[in-house]
């Protein structure tokens, strides 16, 4: 029996002194990893961190960290909730576009027939939407106008829409303009829609 919990106590002693006997470095990594806690939307910098010091690590280290499955875990984790940086080219990822429109009546003449286009957005995706303004220009094809009086015409540029926006934070927007085409035509609608977002700015939120 002595000799039983002899033999227990060495192995015991043998793994401590094999634990106190890691590279620092590795010490270090393990602490990073252990004080990343909880993953929230704040955990960014903490995972950043852990991850930077594993990967300075040499190939035997990085073997003898202990709790990598924790940094990887926090990883996953953090990529489903973090915000995102919107920008002109990912900002369709999450903001869907639609256009409607309103038939007006003709003009005084009776040649052009006006209509209103209603611009509108939702979210794409289940989140939230934090301090986004957006610059959007809608090109509006064949022989549409906008109206001189619409505050979305750009100068010399008679078929296109051009605004800026701020973002309500659920993606919802809309807006009205008033365009112009030629009476008689047979489909009172332009033929071909196309935009792009030129500037945008802010962060998307998931949930």
């Amino acid at each position: 029996m002595k000799k039983a919990l002899s033999l227990i106590l060495a192995i015991a002693m043998s793994l401590s002194l094999c634990a106190c006997g890691k590279n620092p470095a590795v010490q270090n990594v393990e602490t990073l990893i252990k004080n990343i806690g909880t993953v929230t939307i704040d955990s960014g910098d903490a995972i950043s961190a852990a991850r930077i010091a594993y990967d300075a690590l040499g190939k035997e280290d990085k073997s003898n960290v202990s709790n990598l499955d924790k940094l990887t875990e926090a990883e996953a984790i953090y990529q489903k909730i973090a915000p995102v940086e919107l920008t002109a080219e990912n900002i369709s990822d999450y903001l869907v576009v639609n256009f409607d429109f309103e038939y007006a009546g003709l003009d005084s003449l009776g040649i052009l027939a006006n209509h209103r286009i209603t611009c509108s957005t939702y979210s794409a995706r289940n989140g939230s939407f934090d301090n986004v303004t957006a610059t959007i220009r809608i090109t509006l094809e064949p022989d549409w106008y906008v109206l001189g009086t619409d505050t979305g015409r750009v100068e010399d540029e008679e078929g296109i829409l051009q605004y800026s926006f701020r973002l309500p934070s659920d993606g919802k927007y809309s807006e009205i303009h008033d365009i112009f085409g030629w009476y008689g035509i047979a489909d009172p609608r332009p033929q071909n829609i196309t935009y792009t977002f030129t500037e945008v700015s802010g962060t998307f939120i998931p949930n």
